[in-house]
């Protein structure tokens, strides 16, 4: 199942957004294994992942504030990452500038700084 799709499904139960959050295993092994458990593929993670299950859930329905959070304030409070996670002085300053409506990344900011 898709992240998105287990967003959705965990909101339609009546989980709280702000205890949902999804992590990513960017250039990580993700193996896939047959059903007597014999590996038969070996991939990893792609970085872009995140915006992909957020984009996602956009689409199916989930506000994008609220998939927003689930991949940036709620994962940064899970961790104890005060810098990250929310835009406000002190905080680490970075965001993404997307299109509002494809929510396509336009421009990236990493640490004050336009990346891309």
């Amino acid at each position: 199942q898709l992240a998105a799709d287990a967003l959705v499904g965990l909101l339609t139960a009546g989980v709280p957004w702000d205890r949902i959050s999804f992590s990513s295993d960017a250039n990580a092994s993700l193996p896939r294994f047959d059903g007597e458990g014999r590996l038969i593929e070996l991939r990893s993670g792609q970085i872009g992942s995140l915006w992909q299950q957020c984009t996602r859930a956009c689409a199916l329905g989930v506000p994008l504030a609220s998939a927003l959070a689930v991949v940036t304030a709620n994962p940064a409070r899970a961790l104890g990452l005060t810098g990250k996670g929310s835009l406000g002085v002190g905080q680490d300053a970075d965001l993404l500038l997307i299109d509002p409506e494809t929510l396509a990344i336009e421009r990236v900011m990493s640490g004050g700084q336009w990346r891309a």
